[in-house]
C-alpha cells in the first residue's frame, strides 16, 4: 500500500481504492473560511455602545448614546439606556430611564425600568421606582415610592381626581361602618 503524508509526492492509490485527503496548512485555512459557523457575535445584531464604570472610577454627569452600563464604581448621573447592571461594589446615585436593570450593589434615587427590574441578594434599590416586571432575591432590599410602571399616570394624578374609600366602598361590616377611619386604615 502506498504511503501519503502531507507534503510529499508519490504514487496515486490504484483504481477503486479511495484516496486520503489530508489538509495542509494552506488548505485548512480555506475549508475553514468556508465552513466556519457563525459566532454569537456574528449571527446576532451588534451588541451596540457599552459603558463599564470600574471599581475605583467615580463618574458624574448624564449618560447618552449608551445600549448597557455596567457599575462596579460610583455613577451619579441621569441617563436613558437599554440595560444597567451594578455590580456588587457599584452604586448609583440619579435617575435612570432603561429597559432592563439588573441590581447587585446599590441604586438609589428615580428609577424607571419598562421591561424586568432584578434585585439580586446583594441588591439595594431605593427612591421612586417603577417597573414592568421585578424580581426579587431573598436578601434584595428595594424601598421608597415603588410601582408598575403602568400605574404611573394614575400616580401622577392630582388628588382631588381620586375617589376616595368612603365614596366609592360601602361598609360590609357593622365595625366598618362605625369606624369608616379605621376601615380606610385597613384596606389602605
Amino acid at each position: 500500500m502506498a504511503d501519503f503524508r502531507v507534503g510529499q509526492t508519490g504514487p496515486r492509490p490504484e483504481f477503486g481504492q479511495r484516496g486520503i485527503d489530508i489538509p495542509t496548512a494552506s488548505s485548512k485555512s480555506q475549508t475553514e473560511s468556508v465552513s466556519k459557523p457563525q459566532t454569537e457575535s456574528e449571527s446576532k445584531e451588534p451588541e451596540g455602545s457599552k459603558l463599564i464604570v470600574g471599581r475605583n472610577i467615580h463618574l458624574k454627569g448624564e449618560i447618552t448614546a449608551c445600549d448597557t452600563l455596567v457599575v462596579e464604581g460610583r455613577v451619579e448621573a441621569s441617563m436613558k439606556s437599554r440595560v444597567i447592571e451594578i455590580d456588587e461594589t457599584g452604586l448609583f446615585s440619579g435617575s435612570a430611564e432603561v429597559e432592563n436593570a439588573d441590581i447587585r450593589g446599590r441604586f438609589e434615587g428615580d428609577l424607571m425600568v419598562s421591561g424586568r427590574l432584578s434585585v439580586h441578594a446583594t441588591g439595594r434599590v431605593s427612591g421612586s421606582i417603577r417597573y414592568g416586571e421585578i424580581v426579587i432575591a431573598s436578601g434584595g432590599q428595594i424601598a421608597g415610592d415603588v410601582r408598575l410602571a403602568s400605574d404611573k399616570r394614575a400616580a401622577d394624578k392630582p388628588a382631588a381626581d381620586k375617589p376616595t374609600i368612603a365614596t366609592t366602598q360601602k361598609p360590609t361590616t357593622a365595625w366598618q361602618a362605625e369606624k369608616p377611619a379605621v376601615a380606610a386604615a385597613a384596606k389602605g
